[in-house]
């Protein structure tokens, strides 16, 4: 995953509050099709306030009132953000290390990678960003800290200035505190895969990783925990979990041979979660989604 870094620069037009743009370096998509059933974008100016189910960022709001007060005044501030779709192609590094990004990012489809870069080229991965999930918001609440991401699948985003989201947090004190609650969650997940990689084997890393991505991808709505699709290839998801791509094969395998799963390419099976999740000693409390601990944990 060592990318030459690239930039997003393109064709832009402008439609209804966000801007949508053909990276001049990647793939791209008309915009119609699969991820736009989900992407109904804000009204004009002018135009009634979007309603929850219909904005783009109506998963953020969502998740930003499970974690902290917030009304219907900063709900519909967070509703009417405007910023610009971006799809871009797998390996094309969103905020290049040592630099400082402009954007906050919203995922819409695809996967972002948060990572750290050695003078070496080599990367480690310490986050995995799906659907619904904002991928920098900490550098809104605090400034100068934003993160080196990279699209480790064809992905499709909101970029929104960081400016913008941080003229909210200046107005909207609650919002403030929603921000960082959001971004509390952030911490608590990269200290919990810190301490996977320090004391954990290779089968306990990857059962808690699928545990945790089979959680998230089911409150995001776009699968269940038993079912779901991790679109990365064994050296990503080495790079994640600190191991090579033959160690990766090796502990999928293993797992497969155990019952706990199957895969169908990149769509995974979870046939025993209780055992599953037990190996990983995952305790889903520190992701801090609503009905985690219900319906089967």
């Amino acid at each position: 995953m060592n990318a030459i870094p690239r930039g997003l620069g393109g064709v832009t037009a402008s439609t209804r509050g966000l801007s949508y743009v053909t990276p001049s370096l990647s793939p791209i998509k008309t915009v119609v099709g699969r991820w736009l059933r989900d992407l109904v974008l804000p009204p004009k100016q002018g135009d009634t306030m979007p309603q929850a189910d219909t904005s783009p960022f109506r998963r953020f709001a969502s998740r930003l009132e499970s974690l902290a007060a917030i009304g219907a005044e900063e709900r519909a501030a967070i509703l009417g953000l405007g910023g610009m779709i971006v799809q871009v192609g797998a390996g094309i590094d969103l905020v290049p290390p040592g630099r400082q990004g402009a954007h906050v990012h919203f995922v819409v489809e695809g996967v972002i990678g948060r990572f750290a870069a050695f003078s070496d080229g080599v990367r480690q991965i310490t986050a995995l960003h799906i659907p619904g999930d904002v991928a920098d918001l900490y550098a809104v609440v605090r400034p100068g800290t934003a993160p080196s991401l990279q699209a480790l699948v064809t992905t499709t985003l909101i970029r929104v200035p960081i400016q913008d989201m941080a003229a909210l947090a200046r107005t909207m004190p609650s919002l403030t505190e929603a921000f960082w609650a959001y971004c509390a969650v952030d911490i608590a997940v990269l200290e919990r895969w810190a301490a996977n990689l320090g004391r954990r084997a290779a089968t306990q890393r990857m059962a808690h990783l699928l545990c945790e991505i089979g959680l998230r991808v089911e409150q995001a709505g776009r699968g269940e925990r038993r079912a779901f699709s991790l679109p990365l290839t064994q050296q990503q998801l080495g790079d994640a979990l600190g191991l090579t791509p033959v160690h990766i094969n090796r502990t999928l395998k293993g797992l497969r041979g155990e019952g706990l799963i199957s895969m169908t390419g990149r769509d995974f099976q979870i046939h025993d979660w209780d055992r599953l999740s037990a190996l990983g000693d995952f305790d889903p409390s520190y992701l801090q989604l609503e009905n985690a601990v219900r319906d089967g944990m």
